[in-house]
């Protein structure tokens, strides 16, 4: 699972990712994926990650449609729109996304979850008009049919830890260190990395 997570302090936003990449039969696909991407606009100015099947595959086990690719060619279309809020930019962002998807979906094995319905899970943290917000949002699949994207979380200037994927586990050990809510850059900066560094030595947890 990847580990995606975001702090927040008043100097700004840190955000981290793992950058291992798997493919539908678990095997390794690379060790050194992209999974944090600048967002470009200037409506809502931050950054946005994935954690989940990014790359979907048809049937026959071919590769079918890069999630990646998808959402980026969303953040080129998007420069040219105008967004109210922060909301508005995520969910347009998600709707687009998904339509990519139901669009190449014919034949393609969609990702249905034994654990739940949750294929995909999306976290962006930026400012609109200056102020800074975290939303995440949820892609799943249902009796295997492409489900609307669901808007999960929506704070202003949040002030704990987010782990929008990741190991609880890690962050209770950090927590009984010691560590608390970071208030600048350099030390959220710390945080993330020595949580994400953790995630990916962790050999127990099954969310590592």
């Amino acid at each position: 699972m990847t580990a995606l997570v975001s702090t927040y302090t008043e100097e700004g936003f840190i955000a981290g990712a793992d950058s291992l990449r798997l493919d539908l039969r678990g095997q390794v696909v690379t060790e050194s994926a992209t999974k944090l991407f600048a967002t470009e606009h200037r409506d809502f100015m931050g950054a946005y990650g994935w954690a989940g099947t990014t790359g979907l595959e048809y049937i026959d086990g071919r590769p079918a449609l890069n999630v990646l690719d998808c959402a980026c060619r969303i953040t080129t279309e998007l420069r040219q729109c105008q967004f109210s809020s922060a909301q508005e930019f995520v969910e347009d962002f998600c709707q687009r996304l998904t339509d990519f998807i139901a669009r190449a979906s014919l034949g393609i094995a969609l990702p249905d979850p034994k654990s739940g319905t949750e294929f995909l899970r999306g976290m962006f943290v930026g400012y609109h008009r200056n102020r800074p917000f975290l939303l995440q949002t949820a892609f799943s699949v249902s009796n295997g049919y492409l489900q609307s994207p669901q808007l999960t979380q929506l704070v202003e200037a949040p002030n704990d830890f987010c782990i929008a994927s990741g190991s609880a586990v890690v962050w209770d050990e950090l927590r009984q260190e010691g560590v608390s809510q970071p208030s600048a850059l350099a030390e959220g900066t710390t945080l993330v990395k020595d949580y994400v560094a953790r995630c990916i030595k962790n050999d127990t947890d099954p969310h590592c």
